[in-house]
């Protein structure tokens, strides 16, 4: 049970660190996809799971970067074409990579 309760505290500070590093500069997943790799889930699940706190914490993100006016919207959508589309094939590459 302290072994359970150690983790999620572990994955608590470590997830609201990230967040904050992802909003300031990226890079965040560098702390939590060796994070969920260390509790045992395999790379592409890790990464797979990861991706979906990414996307939670980019909304937000957004939100708070749209509601201080600070974000060019169309310019953010043109950037997010070739990011969606490499997206696309960077996790279909990654699915079929081994497990280190």
């Amino acid at each position: 049970m302290a072994d359970l309760v150690l983790k999620g505290l572990l994955v608590l500070v470590i997830g609201a660190v990230a967040g904050w590093i992802n909003v300031f500069a990226g890079g965040g997943s560098l702390l939590t996809l060796p994070l969920l790799i260390f509790l045992g889930l395999p790379t592409a699940v890790a990464n797979g799971t990861n991706r979906v706190a990414v996307t939670a914490q980019n909304v937000f993100a957004v939100m708070g970067f749209r509601s201080k006016g600070v974000s060019d919207l169309r310019l953010s959508l043109l950037f997010s074409v070739p990011a969606v589309i490499g997206s696309i094939i960077g996790a279909r590459i990654a699915i079929d990579l081994p497990d280190a």
